[in-house]
């Protein structure tokens, strides 16, 4: 084997661990705006998905679920530590999001932001 077979074989394996986790964090903005939270946990937690990654407008998993499901916002906070700061394209943050959304104040959830 040559050493331009190892490059090969190395860019190849690292070009597949790139469009699996690709493949992860669509599905897991997929099961956020699908409100499908057991999806979500095993995308993050058993398949390594990553809770921080960006979909084409900026937005974070977490800005996302701030404004489709609230449970599922809650569980990116509290468990997967997602960052609450994070700002899309358009300048805004998950707080936004959730205010636009309708969320109580009930949880006291405006408090982590």
């Amino acid at each position: 084997m040559t050493v331009s077979d190892c490059w090969h074989r190395y860019f190849n394996s690292k070009l597949d661990c790139w469009l699996l986790q690709a493949k992860y964090n669509a599905a897991l903005f997929k099961s956020v705006r699908s409100r499908r939270l057991d999806n979500g946990k095993v995308l993050l937690e058993r398949l390594g998905a990553e809770r921080e990654c960006r979909d084409e407008q900026g937005r974070t998993p977490f800005i996302v679920a701030c404004g489709h499901h609230e449970a599922f916002a809650w569980y990116l906070m509290d468990v997967a530590e997602s960052d609450v700061a994070a700002v899309d394209n358009d300048g805004l943050t998950a707080l936004h999001w959730a205010a636009c959304a309708g969320w109580s104040g009930k949880n006291n959830w405006w408090q982590y932001f």
